[in-house]
């Protein structure tokens, strides 16, 4: 206490809190201010003391309850997935804000924080691969606490094979006791042939 300025200071720790358990204000020590009117004689003096409360406050972090687990998608199909209202648990029962980081940018992949939900398409071959995901959740409280699951997106590239109707295999007339030999050709995704013998 500086009773010149008026003013009270000091740091607070969290072994400064009561029961930092409950995430809840709690009171620390009471201090007495006292005041004093010391005028020239003893009909002038006097004086009047004061209780201070002081409350220390203790915001707990959310909690990690049920993480999100990894997940693996196909290349060219539409992705969607919504992590549970369980995913974070807030001790002191504030509500929480979300917010999801990308890495590498993945700009097929769209967050929405009020539905929880990612959503996108990956396309061929640009987004194939593995996205390192940073989803965080904030507490409403004034001195905002957080906590971070991560978890991976893994984008297959690996494509099945797809008949191009300009190559439509044609019928073949087969005579019996004669050998039969007949090159049959497949567009592949990456635009190669591949060649399929039948013999």
């Amino acid at each position: 206490m500086d009773s010149g300025n008026q003013k009270w200071s000091g740091y607070i720790s969290n072994d400064d809190v009561t029961n930092r358990a409950s995430g809840d204000g709690q009171l620390g020590p009471a201090y007495e201010i006292i005041v004093r009117d010391s005028h020239f004689g003893n009909d002038k003096t006097g004086q009047a003391t004061v209780q201070q409360k002081i409350y220390l406050y203790y915001n707990q972090p959310p909690t990690i309850t049920n993480p999100v687990p990894d997940q693996t998608i196909p290349i060219d199909m539409f992705y969607e997935y919504t992590f549970l209202s369980t995913t974070f648990t807030e001790p002191g029962g504030e509500s929480m804000s979300y917010t999801s980081i990308c890495s590498p940018t993945c700009t097929w992949l769209t967050f929405d924080p009020i539905n929880r939900k990612y959503s996108g398409t990956p396309v061929y071959p640009a987004d194939g691969g593995i996205y390192d995901i940073k989803l965080t959740a904030t507490d409403s409280n004034p001195s905002p606490a957080s906590v971070t699951n991560r978890f991976s997106i893994t984008v297959t590239s690996n494509q099945q094979p797809e008949l191009d109707q300009g190559l439509y295999n044609v019928p073949q007339n087969v005579s019996v006791f004669q050998e039969f030999s007949y090159m049959s050709f497949l567009l592949m995704h990456s635009g190669m042939l591949k060649v399929m013998k039948l013999s």
